[in-house]
């Protein structure tokens, strides 16, 4: 997938090769964000930024319908 903050394979290979690790899900209070894997609050992301996780997909579906490039399942 390559977001290496966010999937546990993609964070072993990038700190195995000292690639960069850009977080673009903020984790809940209290949790670390490099490594998070569940749903909190998109980050450095364009138009989603400040939408929870949920939302997020939902917009980006919406976003890929309008040009054609997706669908809903």
């Amino acid at each position: 997938m390559a977001v290496p903050a966010h999937d546990t394979r993609d964070l072993e290979f990038a700190q195995k090769f000292s690639l960069p690790v850009r977080i673009v899900v903020q984790a809940p209070q209290g949790q670390e964000s490099i490594g998070f894997v569940d749903d909190g609050v998109s980050v450095d992301s364009g138009f989603i930024t400040g939408l929870p996780t949920p939302e997020a997909k939902r917009q980006i579906t919406v976003w890929l319908e309008e040009r054609g490039l997706g669908t809903r399942w």
